[in-house]
């Protein structure tokens, strides 16, 4: 097997369908053809069900990738001059762990935190790429998940969560150096009106935002993506 490159492209098709199929010994051609005639989520969820396949997994996989977003992350962090290798990372809600992944590859120190059914799956990728990753499943209670790490992503999770203020809040009594949010705590109306999102976490946007700028720095990456940079902290 060859190694994981994570600064190359990463194609969606055939590789990520090629692992999913691997994982559930699926043929390929079947997962091809279940997202292909798949018009929206309900009927994805439905066909992937059918062939007893997780849904998530399925639509995380084949739907996008979150390495172009784990490039930037990287990036923001060279310019710092801040090193990866050796940098503790968490991957929180991590799913498919596509951003554990890249760090991963680059000598981080990578735990990912779900519940077990996605870190089985996210531990067969590290795994058929030979990279080292501590799991831990939910539930974990925040002050143990967040200690002694340095940067913490939260790659479209908080606005799943009933109360991201207390999340966040526990990240910066933690004093974790560096927080990435892909889109919370700066989603709009229609953002939060999808499925799965809090109208809770919607209401607590207001205060995230008071409470990260309090204590970080903010660099904006494209569209509602940011770093957080915790403004003193020991280089």
């Amino acid at each position: 097997m060859s190694m994981f490159h994570p600064l190359d492209t990463d194609p969606i098709w055939p590789d990520r369908a090629q692992i999913v199929s691997d994982y559930y010994q699926t043929p390929l051609q079947a997962i091809n053809e279940i997202y292909k005639i798949a018009s929206d989520k309900d009927n994805l969820k439905r066909l992937a069900l059918e062939h007893k396949l997780d849904p998530y997994i399925l639509r995380t996989m084949l739907a996008y990738t979150r390495y172009p977003e784990a490039r930037e992350i990287y990036l923001t962090l060279d310019k710092m001059n801040v090193s990866i290798k050796g940098l503790t990372v968490l991957d929180f809600g991590c799913l498919a762990a596509d951003y554990g992944l890249f760090f991963a590859s680059h000598g981080a120190k990578v735990t990912i935190y779900d519940y077990r059914k996605f870190t089985d799956f996210a531990r067969f990728r590290f795994d058929r790429n030979g990279l080292k990753i501590q799991i831990l499943n939910v539930p974990v209670e925040y002050p143990a998940l967040f200690k002694n790490k340095d940067l913490v992503i939260f790659g479209e999770v908080l606005e799943h969560f009933h109360d991201p203020l207390t999340v966040l809040k526990t990240c910066i009594d933690q004093k974790v150096k560096f927080i990435f949010s892909s889109c919370y705590p700066f989603g709009d109306i229609p953002y939060f009106e999808l499925s799965g999102h809090r109208r809770s976490a919607y209401d607590q946007q207001p205060a995230c935002q008071e409470l990260l700028n309090r204590d970080y720095n903010i660099i904006r990456l494209e569209e509602e993506r940011r770093m957080w940079v915790l403004r003193k902290w020991d280089l």
